[in-house]
């Protein structure tokens, strides 16, 4: 093949890839602004769809699937709090979604240290809920396992991103609970606050979950 005819293919094709983009991006960004109105078990399952369409449609892009892989952790995460013993469906189905999410974003040229912590921070967070959930049915040795992977996973987002805001309100959450460690949750979830705002994300389909969580946690344990 000629440079010339190389050169007119390219130009050929450049528009529908970019028209593609545009579609992948407003299809995403109409998701989210959904998921922002969930407030329910049913109105989560229910957002979640959006995505799982998106990730079906464009399997070479990983926002799609990363963002299911979350909602389905929080849905299991509700489920677990009404201790019902069908959100390991939804665990199952969290995980699958990040391998799908972490798949394709590894087989992308141009990575970023930024995705791979936020990739970290959230294998952390599957893997604790996943935790929680053996340790409500007893199973003591599969709950310690998991909860190692968990701070191991955390540890890594932490190499790749020191920055990352979402580091910050897990660990802040977790401190925040106990009340021997409560004047220190709060002090880093305060830090989370400015982490969040010196470190938005790139683009308006990045990560950028976690922020009202602080809120929450803050306004539950008042000083």
């Amino acid at each position: 093949m000629t440079l010339l005819r190389y050169s007119l293919l390219l130009l050929l094709f450049a528009p529908s890839v970019a028209a593609q983009d545009d579609a992948y991006v407003r299809a995403l960004e109409q998701a989210l602004a959904n998921e922002d109105t969930t407030s329910t078990l049913e109105t989560m399952l229910v957002a979640i769809t959006a995505f799982e369409r998106i990730a079906e449609r464009y399997p070479a892009r990983w926002e799609a699937p990363y963002w299911a892989a979350h909602l389905y952790g929080q849905a299991a995460r509700l489920e677990d709090m009404d201790q019902n013993d069908e959100s390991l469906v939804h665990h199952d189905k969290a995980q699958a979604y990040f391998d799908q999410a972490w798949a394709a974003w590894s087989a992308r040229p141009e990575r970023t240290a930024v995705e791979e912590s936020d990739f970290y921070v959230l294998q952390s967070l599957l893997y604790g809920l996943r935790s929680s959930y053996y340790i409500r049915h007893g199973e003591q040795e599969q709950a310690r396992v998991l909860f190692a992977l968990d701070g191991e996973y955390m540890l890594r987002a932490a190499i790749a991103n020191s920055n990352n805001p979402r580091i910050y309100m897990s660990r802040g959450i977790d401190l925040i609970r106990h009340e021997a460690t409560r004047e220190e949750g709060r002090r880093i979830l305060h830090e989370a606050i400015q982490k969040y705002a010196a470190h938005p994300p790139a683009t308006s389909i990045a990560p950028n979950w976690g922020r009202p969580w602080i809120d929450f946690w803050l306004s539950r344990y008042e000083s």
